[in-house]
């Protein structure tokens, strides 16, 4: 008699993440996901309750091993990136069940999301020094494209890609050490982003339309 894999659950979520990726949540049915790991459907219900649930499973998964990665990286940014990039090339399906099939899952799920991966761009800004938090959102949406192409790329290229983000100059931003302490209507008139002015400034403060 034929023994259960021990990884059966983890083949699941692979093949499940691999389907709702190719061909949509919606076009993808239990069949076709228990199908593709070799077992019947009745077997599929036994881990996981539908689909809903499945997407939700796979989404943690993922998010389980970013988390994981980043924790085990040196704290550096060259670390961090190294681990995130890595990362995403083995979870490629992330960023487009994410952003495409997210909304098949509850509100209670979806903030929790949404704070894991608040979290994930908070870690890779730490380590750095100038504008922190805009660089790091950069860094992430370039690692996390990977999900919307199939384009070959290695984790050293894409590594090499982020980190030039970390590095290149900003022309037009005032950093925060610039602007601290300083009147709101005297930050409007210079050295404001050009695509969004400081909080409590009218867009046309400073200059004329």
């Amino acid at each position: 008699m034929a023994t259960r894999p021990r990884d059966r659950r983890k083949q699941v979520l692979a093949a499940a993440a691999r389907l709702f990726w190719q061909h949509g949540f919606h076009r993808v049915g239990m069949s076709d996901i228990a199908a593709e790991v070799g077992i019947g459907a009745s077997a599929l219900y036994r881990h996981f309750r539908g689909k809903e649930d499945l997407l939700a499973a796979v989404i943690d998964e993922s998010l389980d091993w970013l988390e994981d990665a980043m924790a085990a990286a040196p704290a550096d940014v060259d670390g961090t990136i190294a681990a995130v990039s890595e990362v995403v090339l083995a979870r490629r399906e992330f960023g487009v069940l994410w952003d495409r099939e997210g909304s098949h899952l509850s509100p209670e799920q979806r903030r929790a999301v949404r704070r894991r991966l608040r979290a994930a761009v908070e870690r890779v800004a730490r380590p750095i020094a100038d504008q922190g938090l805009m660089r790091a959102r950069a860094v992430t949406a370039v690692l996390a494209s990977v999900s919307y192409h199939r384009y070959e790329i290695t984790a050293e290229q894409l590594r090499r890609i982020a980190e030039a983000l970390v590095t290149v100059e900003l022309p037009g931003v005032a950093t925060e050490a610039a602007t601290a302490g300083k009147d709101p209507q005297t930050r409007c008139r210079g050295g404001r982003p050009s695509w969004s002015p400081p909080r409590g400034c009218s867009p046309s403060a400073g200059s004329r339309p």
